[in-house]
């Protein structure tokens, strides 16, 4: 069982002035769904406050197995208000200029997909505060109250750490040492010989009001605050933290099925544009063969919420597109 602190009385998120001095240094990102045209952050805040007076659909429990020869999976693309919303941020100037490649981003797309959250948009900014204050609430208003943010990256000992800051600018805390990751840290690095130095009390400075979880034999702290799960970018830790906190991310579980066909893209494509305009509620997906031993031209990959619309859809797609297998 995970351990768990609480830092100081959770504050609330209030309106914060509009950022200046914006660093020119460019944040390359890109969405699963259409952009968010808000630039300022007061605006944000005020289309948040609205999103938290809406109802939110309970989280249920995801089951991964097989039914009538569907197969039931935690995640769909189709519809992200039937279903708890997520999104990443990723950061770090060495992925901006390609010295390192994030692998975190479709490591957690993949886990949130299998335990029922809907990955509906990931961005890439660069080591500047006003970036990721300002992404954090843009990310934050477009899931709402209960969605979950992931950040990525920052939060070491050096002078571009500084995602702590960030956040907690964000929303309208500040940052300071946390006792218990203290004395983590220390027992920690004593046992090398080493000293818990100005720089190293850097990675124990939380948000003021989060919520501060550990993971069995790290001393490593996850703080959370709104909903924002604050990681490291090193692969092994991120993933290693996640997985201890995988009981809290839980969605409706989705059914999917899968469809072979004989028939290239370009001849089913418009049988298949029929289908798809008749099923709104299932998601499809159309992938050509890759490899020369795949014995298909296209696959069809269908997803949906409710386990009789995907199955009449596949039906439909059988009989109604020639030479198609399941």
């Amino acid at each position: 069982m995970m351990a768990g602190t609480r830092l100081g009385l959770r504050s609330k998120v209030t309106s914060m002035a509009a950022l200046t001095s914006v660093r020119k240094a460019s944040a390359f990102s890109f969405s699963f769904c259409a952009k968010n045209s808000l630039g300022e952050r007061e605006r944000l805040m005020e289309r948040r406050r609205g999103n938290n007076n809406k109802n939110n659909k309970n989280r249920g429990n995801v089951c991964a197995s097989c039914q009538a020869g569907v197969q039931k999976h935690g995640f769909s693309n189709l519809s992200v208000e039937s279903g708890t919303k997520a999104a990443a941020l990723v950061i770090g100037n060495e992925i901006l200029n390609g010295q390192v490649a994030d692998t975190n981003l479709p490591w957690l797309a993949k886990m949130l997909y299998n335990r029922g959250i809907d990955m509906v948009r990931a961005e890439f900014v660069p080591d500047d505060q006003e970036e990721i204050a300002k992404t954090v609430l843009s990310l934050r208003e477009r899931i709402g109250k209960s969605g979950l943010l992931f950040t990525s990256g920052g939060i070491g000992p050096t002078h571009d750490d500084v995602t702590y800051d960030a956040v907690a600018r964000a929303f309208n805390t500040r940052t300071e040492e946390h006792t218990e990751t203290i004395e983590r840290m220390k027992s920690f690095y004593e046992k090398q010989g080493k000293e818990v130095n100005e720089a190293r009390k850097k990675m124990a400075r939380l948000p003021v009001g989060c919520e501060v979880l550990y993971t069995p034999g790290l001393w490593v702290p996850l703080a959370v605050i709104e909903e924002t799960y604050i990681l490291p970018g090193i692969p092994w830790l991120f993933q290693k933290m996640v997985k201890a906190q995988e009981s809290r991310f839980k969605g409706p579980a989705i059914y999917s099925k899968t469809v072979y066909s004989n028939s290239g893209e370009g001849d089913l494509a418009a049988i298949l544009n029929t289908i798809v305009e008749k099923y709104p509620n299932v998601d499809f997906g159309s992938y050509p063969k890759t490899r020369d031993e795949e014995s298909y031209l296209t696959k069809l990959v269908l997803h949906s919420r409710d386990e009789g619309i995907v199955g009449e859809a596949c039906k439909d797609i059988v009989e109604l597109i020639p030479d198609c297998w399941q």
